[in-house]
């Protein structure tokens, strides 16, 4: 789906939606159907823990996706049961406040924070906007949209700061801060040195000359709108030491962007037994597949799945 731009482009305008609601403090009520339906008492409160749900996708979303990409691989009860976990989280805390409603009056009481905190919500809402446009924009804009919302954080910190008590203060410089950092993050490109490896990007041409020399390889498959593979990208594969083995294996890194739907990229996903994004796959000289890595994953791993290619040949 994530690889329609309609689909992207129409979750952009409900993330820019959200956040303007969440700005402005604006009630989403529960549908009039939800509530004048037989037997409404139990079909409200599923209807409201639905839409709970639905409102936490965008936080929840990207913790979840390896868990997600695994569910899929496995048996139906093993699914039901990783859904009914996440779903039993998502209620918990509604469960022990009805079983211990005493426990109400121990919550923080609302004041100024709170609005702070709405407001910071809105801007983090904003910034998934940001972060999913990236297949929609040309890569030149990217950035200055990244820039343009920090702006918008420091300005917002700034009113913030000036007029609120401590607390406040807290909170509108920790945002600040984290926004910075963010932005810096994601709207500067990926540096190289020597001790990073460069991806080769991904044609048919190059893997299939890859294979006929013996060599080993690292496919990985990215996209745009994919935060994991983009934490990975700026953490993991800028490690010195997975550069070192790479070069030390003579391994060729290998990048598939699956951004946009594409017939042959889509068939290698699937073919080298890829389910979901982030995915990448170690193969050694003679096409054994080490290892594959779904998810987020450490450095370690990566390095040990390397390292199994063999020693480079004379």
């Amino acid at each position: 789906m994530f690889q329609s731009a309609v689909f992207v482009g129409v979750l952009v305008a409900l993330l820019v939606g959200f956040a303007v609601v969440t700005w402005l403090d604006l009630p989403i009520p529960i549908p009039a159907f939800a509530a004048s339906a037989h037997g409404r008492r139990y079909f409200e409160a599923f209807v409201s823990g639905l839409l709970s749900a639905i409102l936490a996708a965008p936080c929840a979303g990207p913790f979840l996706g390896g868990v997600l990409a695994f569910a899929v691989t496995q048996p139906a009860p093993v699914i039901m049961g990783i859904f009914g976990s996440i779903g039993l989280g998502l209620s918990l805390p509604y469960a022990a406040l009805m079983l211990k409603p005493e426990w109400l009056s121990r919550l923080p009481k609302a004041g100024p924070w709170t609005l702070a905190i709405r407001e910071v919500l809105a801007l983090v809402l904003l910034a998934a906007a940001v972060f999913f446009s990236a297949s929609l924009v040309p890569k030149a804009v990217y950035p200055w949209l990244w820039w343009s919302w920090l702006a918008l954080v420091l300005a917002w910190g700034a009113r913030r700061f000036v007029q609120g008590n401590g607390t406040v203060r807290v909170i509108t410089t920790t945002a600040a801060g984290l926004a910075l950092a963010m932005t810096v993050e994601f709207a500067s490109p990926l540096g190289s040195s020597e001790d990073k490896f460069v991806w080769q990007p991904y044609s048919a041409k190059l893997l299939t000359e890859t294979k006929a020399r013996g060599t080993p390889y690292l496919l990985e498959f990215t996209a745009d709108w994919c935060i994991n593979c983009k934490i990975l990208e700026r953490t993991v594969y800028q490690e010195p030491t997975v550069a070192k083995a790479v070069r030390r294996t003579q391994m060729v890194p290998i990048q598939v962007d699956v951004t946009a739907s594409n017939p042959e990229k889509d068939a290698l996903l699937t073919a080298i037994g890829g389910q979901a994004l982030p995915f990448a796959v170690v193969v050694d000289r003679d096409g054994t597949v080490i290892a594959r890595f779904t998810g987020l994953f450490d450095t370690d791993s990566l390095v040990e799945a390397i390292n199994r290619t063999g020693n480079p040949q004379p």
